[in-house]
């Protein structure tokens, strides 16, 4: 499933793109504007799909989509470029995407997926020549940096959340949960202890 976002982040025309080759073009008729394709909405299988998307356009994604897996894929491969390549995003913009959708997003489970970096393995997954150390200490860099920007963040939502509350099973108290655990994890000094 996919759709094409407006401006906005409207839903400008959904459906469903049937792939056959290897490669292949699409074109969208009767639309106003330039719009931002959300691919594999609902969809959650591991895909690898080569796009075209901008920078802007993977920001407005994580910020606009109203598709969870779609935000978390596109927040991913942003995480990923920053990570590996760092000089070919634009930090400011993208922990600013970050924070506001930390502040604005209400699914505490998709704020903490939001938040969780690439493992190593991905990052290996992602080098054709692969360099242990030199990717583990690119991808520390990238959590000192979480870590001094969103420290105040970091804080005040683990207090909101470090509640009284009695043991719950529920999606929302393990979203609480989880996301707790990562602002704690970010608001250590140490993150080996993770």
């Amino acid at each position: 499933m996919s759709d094409l976002l407006g401006k906005s982040g409207n839903e400008l025309k959904a459906g469903v793109l049937t792939i056959k080759d290897k490669e292949q073009n699409f074109v969208f008729k009767n639309l106003t504007a330039e719009p931002t394709p959300s691919w594999f909405r609902g969809f959650s299988a591991p895909v690898k799909l080569t796009d075209d998307l901008t920078f802007e356009q993977k920001i407005f994604l994580v910020k606009h989509d109203k598709d969870s897996f779609s935000q978390w894929d596109n927040a991913q491969q942003l995480w990923q470029t920053l990570i590996l390549t760092p000089g070919k995003i634009d930090e400011l913009l993208f922990f600013d995407a970050i924070e506001f959708t930390v502040k604005n997003v209400k699914d505490k489970s998709l704020i903490c997926e939001l938040l969780t970096l690439p493992s190593e393995r991905v990052l290996h997954n992602a080098q054709t020549v692969i360099d242990v150390f030199d990717i583990h200490n690119k991808r520390e860099r990238v959590i000192e940096k979480i870590r001094t920007r969103f420290k105040a963040l970091f804080f005040d939502l683990y207090q909101s959340l470090n509640t009284s509350q009695a043991y719950e099973l529920t999606p929302e108290a393990v979203g609480q949960r989880a996301l707790k655990n990562i602002c704690l994890f970010y608001l250590s000094e140490d993150s080996d202890i993770a």
